[in-house]
């Protein structure tokens, strides 16, 4: 049976069978033969990678070392993160419930011979890495990440940031207008991605103001407004461009020229 290290023993006295959540390490040992360090577990004589419980305050890549020494009597290099995981909830036969935070390296074999060096196993031998004996799918997992030449670490369930809107740079300009308390209110959106905001007492003098810096083509009027598309198309707009952008669409320029009325209204 694996003893439970002192510091759980005291934290059940306080919590009874209410779950831990505790970070755990593994540490995947070859020695540059082909072979791998596996022991077998006394508890349910299963073969697996050394493994332990990161002891209040231990660096887990310590508490790797220290595992390996303790339980096999090696001396090993860690190497590299090579996966985290976390376990399903574990309830024991009386009654603790917990739950592990599991920290994977990539270890390499410095110096000693391995030999059972604890009862937490009863056997511990170098396997060959292309003939490994059964394991549980999450234990191999571990092994597979150990034992791989990849140089990031595995993340299960990594988190991929949302991307941000992407600015759109139209071919040509284009132009989203509506009416305001303050006149006319537009936004231009040139090439370079950066819009500009007009406002103007007219529509006509909106144009007029637009079309001294840029050739603009018309993307929609805001309904309710008293002019229409046919309006501004006729005070020399060209043909309307319909655009799509991956975060920034016809609707996000329609929305900016909405802001731009209300902030106008209050000047």
């Amino acid at each position: 049976m694996t003893p439970i290290p002192d510091f759980i023993v005291e934290m059940r006295e306080l919590i009874g069978h209410h779950p831990l959540w505790l970070p755990g390490v593994t540490a995947v040992i070859t020695r540059g033969d082909g072979h791998v360090l596996l022991v077998k577990r006394s508890d349910n004589g299963a073969w697996t990678p050394v493994t332990g419980i990161v002891d209040p305050g231990e660096e887990p890549a310590i508490a790797a070392a220290r595992e390996a020494l303790e339980e096999t009597g090696v001396v090993i290099r860690v190497d590299r993160l090579a996966a985290t995981t976390v376990l399903p909830e574990l309830t024991y036969d009386n009654g603790d419930r917990a739950a592990y935070l599991d920290i994977t390296f990539a270890c390499t074999w410095l110096s000693g011979e391995a030999y059972v060096a604890d009862d937490e196993s009863t056997d511990v031998r170098w396997w060959p890495i292309d003939d490994l004996p059964p394991m549980s799918p999450h234990m191999m997992s571990r092994m597979e990440a150990g034992l791989s030449d990849e140089v990031e670490a595995r993340f299960v369930g990594k988190h991929v940031a949302e991307q941000g809107p992407v600015t759109l740079h139209p071919s040509s300009p284009v132009f989203g207008v509506t009416s305001c308390s303050s006149g006319w209110v537009g936004v231009l959106l040139g090439p370079e991605g950066r819009p500009t905001v007009h406002v103007a007492g007219t529509i006509a003098d909106l144009v007029e103001l637009v079309r001294e810096t840029s050739d603009p083509e018309l993307v929609q009027v805001f309904e309710g407004g008293h002019l229409t598309r046919e309006d501004l198309l006729a005070k020399g707009l060209t043909a309307p461009a319909w655009f799509a952008g991956a975060g920034f669409t016809e609707d996000d320029l329609l929305d900016a020229c909405a802001a731009a009325c209300v902030a106008a209204s209050h000047v």
